[in-house]
């Protein structure tokens, strides 16, 4: 049974019935449209479930009020069971889902399995029976009109085109921005939906970004120093017969920078070696090391630099 089908025939048995009609009546339109259905429900009908959640309630316009939004759901949801072009506002009556609180606490039934192609094709059917119905009712209207000869005289013509006037000012006046209000609360939605899937893409690439610097770090463990490096070069010059006193120190850390893509700056700051600190000790043993297997005359050096002058 068709939704107004059961309202008119069940209208006595239906205790909130003018929050129900109109909540079809505005449905009508939408019911094939999932989002705006559900755009539609979290606006008016779940005034219960958003009172759960904002301490500072305040009902918006329209709203139903929250004492009752649960039956006048139920009582909807029993007028649009049997109509399937109403499966949207069905299963988000049963499924108690809305963008305030948990579906869990809210829910009241199953849902009907949502088919959309079904839906197009009921919609469909719909359309085709209310033209047809129009049709109908012009072919019955033209037929009375010529069988009882009546013709419309000026005054009527007037009257006509009057009431067309006042009803094109009714569509724009409430039709329109009432469909207006619905597309901008879609767009808020949908805008909505897109900032979420935003921050979610930035979280990832933060994940990954933070994953990237992990795995560099990793790589780089078990390198040398920039110490270390400086020391290296410091010996494998000085066998090469290049030292401070004959050379600048700015032209070795540009050499080093180079060659290693170490910083500059912490290049030319360490290349003024302190021998005495225990810092550096513990870098000329690293490097000793370095150098034990291939050049043990040079690890000799280094070995005899690290022992203090008596």
């Amino acid at each position: 049974m068709r939704a107004k089908e059961y309202l008119a025939l069940r209208r006595g048995d239906i205790y909130y019935y003018s929050h129900v009609k109109k909540a079809i009546r505005e449905l009508y339109p939408l019911r094939d449209d999932k989002t705006r259905t559900e755009i539609y429900f979290n606006r008016y009908l779940f005034a219960d479930a958003r009172k759960r959640v904002e301490e500072d309630f305040v009902p918006r316009e329209g709203e139903v009020d929250p004492s009752i939004a649960l039956p006048v759901r139920l009582e909807t949801l029993h007028a649009i069971k049997g109509d399937d072009s109403f499966i949207y506002a069905y299963n988000i009556i049963a499924e108690g889902r809305n963008e305030f609180c948990d579906f869990g606490t809210m829910k009241i039934c199953e849902p009907k399995e949502e088919d959309p192609y079904a839906l197009q094709e009921m919609k469909e059917v719909y359309e085709n029976a209310r033209e047809e119905w129009q049709e109908a009712v012009e072919a019955i209207i033209h037929c009375l009109l010529e069988h009882f000869n009546i013709q419309l005289t000026e005054e009527c013509l007037a009257k006509k085109n009057e009431l067309w006037e006042l009803f094109k000012e009714f569509y724009m006046n409430y039709c329109k921005p009432y469909i207006i209000k619905n597309q901008i609360e879609e767009l808020r939605a949908t805008l909505a939906r897109k900032e979420m899937e935003i921050a979610m893409w930035e979280k990832t690439a933060d994940d990954l970004k933070k994953q990237l610097d992990r795995k560099t770090r990793e790589a780089g463990k078990g390198g040398m120093t920039v110490m270390e490096i400086t020391l290296t070069f410091y010996y494998l010059f000085n066998e090469l017969g290049l030292n401070f006193s004959n050379s600048d120190k700015t032209q070795w850390a540009r050499f080093i920078h180079k060659l290693t893509g170490k910083s500059y700056q912490h290049i030319r700051g360490v290349l003024s070696i302190d021998f005495d600190r225990k810092s550096t000790l513990k870098n000329l043993r690293n490097v000793a090391a370095l150098f034990k297997e291939l050049f043990p005359l040079i690890e000799q050096k280094i070995v005899n630099d690290m022992e203090p002058v008596s």
